[in-house]
Parts: structure tokens; C-alpha cells; sequence
């Protein structure tokens, strides 16, 4: 018998079988693949919707009143738009917005009490897009960002200061003059000086009180002065009451050293739970005596951080009913008065007029505060916990005239000999900080174990050499003559009737010393 040539009709079937599944499955993949294809892209559109949205957001042209048709910072608020048809599939865009501040390095929805402007730090905007997928269910997306009061700008106008750090604007200074303003040399090529304080004396029966002025840190090259940096320093005396309340306030700022800018600032304290107070009556006072008397509270179970007096924490007795006087300092930080440690003098000087236009005792003055500042830090370095100085003899703090005996300085003494007349007198404070163990250790002596005087970085101290003569109360306690102490009123620096430039120790009759 002779074999069968060629295919049989099983062997059709089966190829065709074979062949019939093969391509069901090609479809299948290729509408697989089709179908995530469209996913994709409506996730694309949704991304594109979701960016044009924050960037319609940053496009404001002012901050709190805009020009038609765009919109002022302050007035973004939560909303939705119209459904968006785009490539045969519907788009829903909503978004919410917050209002953030920061307060003490973290940000947060309350505002706080010392934060003066009427729109936030920046605003937090969450854009959601919503969508139906293939099989009809729900899809969304969301896209979250930061806005801030700033404007935008071009490419144009940044160049390349969006891939590299750009240098600051550098800002001219004008140097004070001695005897009002002395400049103390920090050691790092930098100078550091203080204006002269302005007393504000308010209108209302409170009789509440504001001294304000500012401390510079800048550079000197050849005839041309930068400033750095500004510190915006005032102090209030306000009427407060008790409440026995608690309540969000905040902890006093710290210092900061900005190695980048080599220069001494602050950081804003924590806002904690914490007793606080309140104006006492109606009397109109100061602006900043509704913060002080408020934050102006210890929390004595955090350690150092918690007082605004680490050297007191034994030897003063809180408040607890009825009416009080306080008073309370306060340093400008990003805009905003921020409550700060309490102050430490250290030394006040006294000194005629002319002391400080010799040259040589101007060079002694100067190296007088730089040591005794040096002194108080190291006290507080060596002393045996954060509330208590070193009483070392060594590293005490001493007057002028003894310092400059004891170092064997050329030029002459603060001591007068007055003929019958009259001479005029002035006084300066020197002012330190109280540090934080690890802000000493690490920053002031950059980690020397047993350190001395000379160890300590005096660009890095937060200090003030400030003139007091305005704000000391002056008597004699000789029978040879009298000194003048008249009350103080508001020093008006602004003006045809400016005593800030013009006549300054002329305004009041005060620490004018009369010898007979």
C-alpha cells in the first residue's frame, strides 16, 4: 500500500486553531498595551494640568492687590475650575490652600503673635485632577506647592543664578561717630558697632516705654564700609497683668553664627504651651508691649532653652495675680520683633566728652570691651552649670581704670580733675548674652577642651558696646558738686526738628557734672 501525501484535515485544523489563538492573544496584548498607553497619557494631562494650575498661582504681580486678570498673592484661596475636555476624556482641577508661618524652624497654620504683616510667610497649595480610566473608574492626581510673597522672574533676568549660588547685594554703611558710636574690631577683619539708643516714651497713663536701636557688623575696604548684617534690637517697660492662663508663646530667640557670611544672628525660639499674660487696663502703650508681656514667661522643665534669664532661674519669684511691671527685649528677625534673652550688663564706664577723641584711649577702650566680653564668656564656659558664673579672680570682670593699671597701657585713666564749671560726662554699657553650653563649646571656642580668655572667637559672642549716657540714671556722691538727671522724653530722629544729629546731648540737661 502506498503512503498518503500531503496534509490531512486534522493537521489543517490544528494549524488553524494554533494559528487563531496566536492572533486572539496578539490582540488581546496589542489593546493591553493600547489601553496603558491611554492611561499614560491622561496621567501626562493630568501632570500638565496640575503644573499650569501652581503656575498660574505664581504668576501674581502683587502681593496684596492685583492687576485683572491675574491674582494678588493674598487673595489665593481654595477653588475649583471648569471640567477641561482633552483628547475625548473630561478633567476635573480643584485645589486647597494653607496659610504657613514659621515659627521656630518648623512651619505651621497659626499665626504667630509677633509676625506683624496681614498675608502669611507663604501658602501651601495642593492641586488635585480627577478622571475616569478605561473601565470607568475614578482617577486622580495630586500635585502640592509653595508659594511665597516674592515675584517671579525670567530666565533673562536670573542668568545662571538658577545653577549657581549668586554673591548678596552688598549694602553701603555709614561708620557712626566717636564718642556716640565706638567700632569694636571682631578679630576676623570684620567691625562691629551699636547706634545710639532712641527712647520712645508713649502718650498713654500707662507710661510705657520703648528703646530702640540697631547693632552693625560690617567690613571696611580701603575708604568703602559693607554692612553685613543688622541687628534691630528694642526693649519696652509695659503695665501686664496676670491671667494664669496658658496659652501658644514663644521661647527666647538664640544665637546664631553664619559661617557662609561670617556673622553673628539669631534664631527665632520654639512656640510652646506656657503661661501667659495680658495688658493690664486700656491705657494706650507701646506697640510691643501686648507681645512682651504675653511671651515674657519661663518654662522651667526644658533646661536652658526655657528662660529668658538663665542666671535668675533662683533668685527671682514669678508673678502669680494682679497687676505688674516688665520689661522685655526684642530682636527684629525676617521682618518680625521676635522676644530675645533678658540683658546682661557686664561694665558701664563713665568718661568725659573728649575721653574717646584721643586716639590712644580709643584704642584702649576698644581692646577693654574685647576682653571683657571674653571674660564673661569664659565665666560662663567654666562655671559649673548653665545658671552659674565662674567666680575665678583671673577671669573677672573688671572697671576700666583697673584694667588699664593692671596692663600697664599708655595713655591716661577715665578719672577727671575738674576745675570750678561745668563738664560734661558720658557712659557706656557693655552688654553680653548668656550662651548655651553647646553654642560655647562648639561655636565660641570651636571645641577646646580647657579653654582660656584668648580661645574665644569674638565674632561669634553676641554683644553690644552700647551708649547709655541718655538712659542712666547720674548722682554724685561727693560734696564738691552735683550731676544732672533729668527724666528723658521720645528723642525725635526724623525731620527739620531732629535732635537725633543735631544738638543730641543738648536736648535734655543730663550728666552735666558742675564742680564748686
Amino acid at each position: 500500500m502506498e503512503k498518503q501525501k500531503g496534509f490531512g484535515l486534522l493537521e489543517i485544523l490544528i494549524t488553524l486553531v494554533l494559528l487563531g489563538v496566536g492572533v486572539a492573544g496578539l490582540v488581546s496584548l496589542a489593546k493591553g498595551m493600547l489601553g496603558t498607553a491611554r492611561e499614560g497619557g491622561r496621567y501626562e494631562i493630568a501632570m500638565r494640568l496640575a503644573e499650569s494650575r501652581l503656575d498660574e498661582f505664581r504668576n501674581f504681580n502683587a502681593v496684596r492687590t492685583a492687576t485683572p486678570p491675574l491674582t494678588a498673592f493674598k487673595s489665593i484661596t481654595a477653588g475649583s475650575g471648569s471640567s477641561q475636555s482633552l483628547s475625548n476624556d473630561s478633567y476635573g482641577v480643584s485645589w486647597t490652600v494653607s496659610d504657613q508661618y514659621l515659627d521656630g524652624g518648623a512651619w505651621t497654620t497659626t499665626k504667630p503673635a509677633a509676625y506683624l504683616y496681614d498675608y502669611p510667610q507663604r501658602k501651601l497649595i495642593v492641586v488635585t485632577v480627577t478622571w475616569n480610566d478605561n473601565g470607568g473608574d475614578s482617577r486622580f492626581l495630586q500635585l502640592a506647592g509653595a508659594i511665597s510673597p516674592t515675584g517671579s522672574f525670567t530666565s533673562e533676568e536670573t542668568g545662571d543664578g538658577l545653577v549657581k549660588p549668586r554673591e548678596g547685594p552688598k549694602v553701603d554703611y555709614a561708620k557712626g561717630s566717636v564718642p556716640d558710636v565706638v567700632a569694636i574690631e571682631l578679630g576676623d577683619g570684620n567691625d562691629k558697632e551699636t547706634s545710639k539708643p532712641l527712647p520712645n516714651i508713649s502718650k498713654g497713663s500707662g507710661s510705657s516705654r520703648t528703646i530702640q536701636f540697631d547693632t552693625a557688623t560690617y567690613l571696611t575696604t580701603g575708604s568703602t564700609s559693607t554692612r553685613l548684617a543688622q541687628q534691630d534690637m528694642a526693649t519696652v517697660y509695659c503695665s501686664c497683668n496676670y491671667t494664669g492662663l496658658n496659652g501658644q508663646a514663644y521661647l527666647p530667640a538664640v544665637p546664631e553664627y553664619r559661617q557662609s557670611e561670617k556673622v553673628q544672628y539669631w534664631q527665632a525660639g520654639a512656640s510652646v504651651s506656657k503661661p501667659i499674660g495680658e495688658l493690664n487696663g486700656n491705657s494706650p502703650q507701646e506697640a510691643l508691649c501686648g507681645a512682651c508681656c504675653r511671651e515674657h514667661y519661663d518654662v522651667s522643665n526644658i533646661g536652658f532653652a526655657g528662660y529668658y534669664d538663665p542666671l535668675n532661674t533662683g533668685r527671682t519669684s514669678g508673678k502669680s495675680n494682679g497687676a505688674y511691671m516688665d520689661a522685655c527685649r526684642f530682636v527684629r528677625i525676617d521682618g518680625s520683633y521676635t522676644p530675645a534673652p533678658d540683658w546682661h550688663l557686664v561694665s558701664l564706664t563713665t568718661f568725659s566728652a573728649g575721653f574717646l577723641n584721643d586716639a590712644t584711649n580709643l584704642a584702649n577702650y576698644r581692646a577693654y570691651v574685647a576682653e571683657m566680653v571674653k571674660r564673661y564668656a569664659l565665666q560662663q564656659k567654666r562655671g559649673s552649670n548653665w545658671s552659674t558664673l565662674s567666680t575665678d579672680p583671673a577671669i573677672a570682670i573688671q572697671d576700666f581704670n583697673t584694667w588699664w593699671s593692671s596692663n600697664n597701657r599708655s595713655g591716661s585713666s577715665t578719672a577727671l580733675t575738674i576745675p570750678v564749671g561745668t563738664v560734661q560726662l558720658i557712659s557706656r554699657g557693655i552688654y553680653v548674652d548668656i550662651m548655651s553650653p553647646d553654642y560655647l563649646a562648639d561655636v565660641v571656642y570651636g571645641g577646646v577642651e580647657n579653654p582660656d580668655i584668648n580661645d574665644a572667637d569674638l565674632a561669634k559672642i553676641p554683644f553690644q558696646d552700647v551708649n547709655m549716657t541718655l538712659l542712666s540714671h547720674w548722682s554724685s556722691s561727693g560734696s564738691n558738686g552735683t550731676v544732672t538727671s533729668q527724666p528723658i522724653a521720645t528723642i525725635d530722629d526724623t525731620g527739620a526738628n531732629s535732635n537725633y544729629d543735631n544738638n543730641y546731648y543738648g536736648t535734655y540737661s543730663i550728666r552735666i557734672y558742675t564742680s564748686f
